[in-house]
């Protein structure tokens, strides 16, 4: 669904099961806004970044009333304002480009959690030995889900998982690819299409056709 990104950052955070991290992360949509604004109208800088209305892309009060609403997929601002409120590193790890991107390098955080981008969903990424089975109700200890900042054998290991999914070509190019709805199995074309369906309908579960 579309709240992804901020359930996938409070399992890395809490490592509390995805059934409660779903509840947190609707927390963490509506504070990350609140960072955005403040860091809009206060200079407040987020993992290193002072965020302005033309990096948001529109104004702020339109930005953040746009983000809170559990149709929008979070992105580059909230993965930067995540960082922050979390304390975390954040690497992001793009399936189809196999490239990553991290969040708060400059910060010394304590700890390096890791997300998997496919081109329309975020997953968590944790340690194999607590990847299964694959259960709404497991939780996961702080050594399988976090790394030590900078720990380059945990992002080895993350590309890795990258690579092994692209391989099974579990990504999709939202620009190019065109994309069903699961709930009344619709064709979409691409995020655009999706995002003018969601507004119509209120179905925000999307996937491949």
């Amino acid at each position: 669904d579309n709240t992804c990104l901020f359930t996938a950052l409070a399992l890395l955070k809490w490592g509390a099961s995805v059934q409660e991290s779903r509840v947190t992360g609707a927390r963490l949509r509506q504070q990350t806004a609140e960072l955005l604004r403040s860091s809009v109208t206060q200079g407040l800088p987020l993992s290193g970044v002072v965020f302005s209305e033309a990096l948001l892309g529109r104004p702020v009060d339109e930005y953040c009333a746009w983000i809170q609403q559990d149709t929008q997929w979070g992105g580059e601002p909230e993965l930067q304002a995540l960082s922050h409120l979390l304390e975390l590193e954040v690497v992001a790890v793009d399936t189809e480009s196999l490239t990553t991107l991290t969040y708060g390098a400059s910060c010394s955080w304590p700890r390096r959690v890791y997300v998997i981008f496919n081109g329309t969903h975020y997953d968590p990424l944790v340690h194999a030995a607590a990847a299964m089975p694959r259960d709404a109700a497991q939780t996961y200890p702080e050594h399988l889900r976090s790394f030590p900042p900078g720990d380059e054998a945990s992002l080895r290991l993350a590309v890795r998982a990258a690579r092994d999914a692209k391989n099974r070509r579990e990504y999709m190019n939202v620009a190019k690819d065109t994309l069903r709805c699961m709930v009344c199995q619709e064709l979409l074309g691409g995020q655009s299409g999706a995002a003018e369906h969601a507004k119509k309908t209120g179905h925000v579960n999307f996937g491949p056709p």
